[in-house]
């Protein structure tokens, strides 16, 4: 982004609601930034203050095993620190990629086989810049087993005004991904 000024604005996005309805009437797409310094009492993600970037961390897992498994495979990552419930499911494991955690996995309680096929999840991960088309067609080709909806993906990553080759869909554990070349 250009400002006034003539400086260029960076920051880091720390989520895309692209069916936000809860501010005021209509559909519109939402960009969360991290970074805010007010600390106010009520704010709905307290997480976003932070400026850095943290790793993404799905919760509400059934299954952390295989899920683990899944986006290692979906997304080359490797196994980092983990920790384990009594019943040998994941308490935490963390996934990285180039010594860096990137995404983050626990196991829970509820199902999320609860979330009805066809609607968003409550959680959503953009993952942008993967680098090459292999990379993407991997990660669908992964995540696209057994998916709950292709989000009108069904014959794989395609281009799109904003992203030369890209995909949405809601994997298997009911979460919901962009990924983008």
């Amino acid at each position: 982004m250009q400002l006034a000024s003539g400086e260029s604005a960076r920051g880091v996005i720390f989520d895309i609601d692209h069916f936000s309805v809860h501010d005021g009437p209509g559909i519109r797409a939402a960009v969360y930034f991290k970074g805010c310094p007010l600390r106010c009492v009520w704010c709905h993600s307290p997480e976003s203050q932070a400026s850095e970037p943290e790793p993404l961390r799905i919760k509400d897992v059934k299954g952390s095993v295989e899920a683990v498994a899944f986006y290692q495979k979906a997304l080359n990552l490797t196994l980092g620190m983990t920790g384990m419930n009594e019943d040998g499911t994941y308490e935490h494991a963390s996934l990285m990629s180039d010594g860096y955690v990137v995404l983050c996995v626990a196991e829970d309680d509820m199902s999320s086989a609860e979330i009805p096929i066809g609607k968003r999840p409550v959680m959503s991960f953009n993952c942008y810049g993967l680098g090459a088309r292999e990379a993407v067609d991997q990660a669908y080709n992964v995540l696209s087993k057994d998916a709950r909806d292709t989000m009108g993906n069904p014959n794989g990553p395609t281009s799109w005004p904003w992203n030369e080759y890209c995909f949405s869909l809601v994997d298997k554990f009911g979460v919901y991904w962009w990924i983008a070349m």
